[in-house]
């Protein structure tokens, strides 16, 4: 990642039914100290509620700066769980709108973007189709993206700005 600054951490997301969450929960726990399945509720990390299905993070890197992150159901929140069902049913990859990221805590800026790759099983069962193992997450500052992007450029010869217009337009990036 030292290659790519605009990349703030990648990280799997796996997918756990409420059957197995309790044994999924405890194995994880032999590896992390205290882990549990976690959501927002307000401003604060909390035990994730009861649902059918779960996408806690299993894994984070760098681990150090995101540690907040594991345990967080990325499914517990409609902006990202969008991005789940749109990743699953086209089996590729999405982006999700904008977000705040965990390690920017309740005060941090809703410009951020994660990125989603389906883990999907091969095709088999009765039906044939496939089933969602997990989720491959890039996260992103979108300040950093475009930076990043912008950095062979001469600064007085581009003025970019960054609009979302997917479902209530807001400003993204402009530059400072």
């Amino acid at each position: 990642m030292s290659r790519h600054p605009e990349v703030q951490a990648l990280a799997y997301h796996q997918t756990v039914t409420a059957a197995e969450r309790g044994d999924f929960v405890g194995a994880l726990r032999q590896e992390h100290h205290g882990y549990q399945i976690v959501e927002y509720a307000g401003n604060s990390l909390v035990p994730a509620a009861e649902r059918d299905v779960h996408f806690p993070n299993v894994y984070v890197e760098p681990l150090e700066e995101n540690e907040v992150a594991l345990g967080f159901d990325l499914g517990s929140e409609p902006t990202r769980r969008r991005a789940i069902e749109l990743a699953q049913r086209r089996a590729g990859f999405t982006l999700t709108g904008p977000i705040r990221l965990l390690t920017e805590g309740p005060d941090g800026h809703e410009s951020d973007f994660l990125g989603l790759y389906p883990h999907m099983s091969r095709p088999g069962g009765a039906e044939g189709r496939s089933v969602l193992l997990g989720i491959v997450v890039g996260a992103y500052h979108v300040s950093r993206v475009v930076e990043q992007s912008q950095s062979t450029f001469t600064p007085d010869i581009v003025n970019l700005r960054l609009l979302d217009v997917t479902d209530d337009p807001q400003l993204l990036y402009a530059p400072t």
